[in-house]
């Protein structure tokens, strides 16, 4: 169980030591290269906060660049055929995301317990990911997954109206 109040302590928590380490390399290296005085310390942190983003800038446009040339079509294909090697049940024709089809694939007492199993764990892989603060990886996933469900959906026959409830 999580508590809201407590997500945000933990947010202000590392915060604060982020902020503490990065004085403290900005003063360091002011020091080294300069006198180490307040304004050449603030600037060093500038410095470093720039180079921080550009780094991360570097790293997310190659990341995902990687994500559109090949990597979603290849990761929703494994996921697509481990979807089909556990036989998971047919997909529901709407879902508000990945997330749903599995929580639902664990949930659902008539299936045999490997299915939910693995429904369950793949549901903890997904969660886990973003909790340990890779968000963009987890939307990556998120993509591949309903590209994989949609790809899983489609090797069942159509079903007829009546089989629908129409």
């Amino acid at each position: 169980m999580q508590f809201r109040t407590s997500q945000r302590r933990a947010l202000w928590r590392d915060f604060a030591l982020g902020l503490i380490v990065d004085i403290f390399i900005a003063w360091i290296l002011a020091s080294i290269w300069g006198r180490g005085d307040p304004f050449e310390v603030g600037m060093t942190y500038l410095g470093l906060q720039v180079a921080y983003l550009l780094i991360w800038s570097r790293r997310t446009a190659g990341m995902w660049l990687w994500f559109w040339l090949g990597g979603r079509k290849r990761q929703s294909e494994h996921i697509a055929d481990f979807l089909r090697e556990r036989r998971f049940p047919q997909p529901d024709s709407y879902y508000g995301s990945p997330e749903d089809y599995l929580q639902q694939t664990a949930a659902d007492g008539n299936l045999k317990p490997d299915i939910r199993l693995a429904a369950a764990t793949e549901l903890a892989s997904l969660n886990a990911i973003a909790q340990v603060g890779l968000m963009q990886r987890a939307i990556q996933l998120n993509l591949a997954y309903e590209d994989a469900i949609k790809k899983y959906s489609r090797s069942f026959p159509a079903k007829s109206d009546d089989d629908q409830g129409v």
